[in-house]
């Protein structure tokens, strides 16, 4: 879908065009025209999310950002690894499998049809579960390492 951003976008592709006709260059220019919208994107999302950005979209601050959503995944694993968690992997695979069963698609007024809720998100349900199994394995092997030597 054609948007004021897109369009200012593409008119910044066509302008940089006239430069070049190599299409390798138009590529590399496409790609990074991309990944700077990727960037302001994401940093109007962190910013209405609350968070204490600077005036303008800088990556650094987007790369810090998805390492403070992994570290909340990573400790969210932690702590839910603890054994009166147990069963939260089973409960999140059955989360997973009953949003999807009633997962029907639907049409807005303009045509357009998707699932109420999106894929990635019954997925990410699955991923978590799967994550969870992962840190119980990785903690028992880190404790049977520590036993082994005498701490």
């Amino acid at each position: 879908m054609e948007t004021p951003e897109y369009d200012a976008q593409m008119s910044t592709v066509s302008d940089c065009m006239v430069l070049t006709t190599d299409p390798k260059d138009i590529e590399a220019l496409e790609k990074a025209l991309d990944a700077m919208a990727f960037v302001k994107l994401m940093h109007a999302s962190m910013a209405a999310g609350g968070a204490k950005l600077s005036p303008e979209p800088d990556t650094d601050e987007v790369g810090t950002y998805f390492d403070c959503i992994l570290g909340e995944i990573s400790a969210a694993s932690l702590f839910l690894n603890e054994a009166s968690f147990a069963r939260v992997p089973e409960m999140l695979r059955k989360i997973a499998d009953a949003v999807e069963r009633k997962n029907a698609p639907w049409t807005d007024p303009s045509g357009y049809t998707e699932p109420p809720v999106a894929p990635v998100v019954i997925q990410g349900f699955r991923n978590f579960a799967d994550r969870l199994d992962a840190t119980k394995i990785q903690a028992r092997a880190a404790l049977q390492a520590l036993k082994k030597v005498g701490v």
